[in-house]
């Protein structure tokens, strides 16, 4: 049998003979009591982190929502600004075409 051959059979044989992720020959040797510890600890972490990142995201949220009210009352005051500069742009169209009337009515 070749040497290539024979390591396959080898690894075939460990990898059947495993069971768990503990009895695997590359594996780190931890006690299931230690695993299932240290995933507690994660956990908690994890939680802690979770907590952390709602507590910005409800900041996030509030900022936005203030900048979408911002945002609608820049925009009500522009349309009515703009209202206000049409009627002025109208009143003073009439005027100026008054003055150029009165300019070139003959005057008696």
């Amino acid at each position: 049998m070749s040497k290539q051959a024979e390591t396959n059979t080898t690894a075939q044989s460990t990898a059947q003979k495993a069971r768990s992720p503990f009895e695997l020959p590359f594996a780190m040797p931890v006690m299931p009591e230690a695993f299932g510890q240290m995933m507690r600890d994660q956990i908690v972490r994890t939680q802690a982190i979770m907590g952390e990142l709602a507590n910005y995201e409800g900041v996030a949220i509030a900022r936005a929502r203030t900048a979408v009210d911002e945002l609608s009352r820049l925009a009500g005051d522009s349309i009515t600004y703009f209202g206000q500069l049409s009627a002025e742009w109208r009143k003073l169209s009439i005027e100026a075409m008054q003055r150029t009337a009165e300019a070139f009515t003959p005057k008696a």
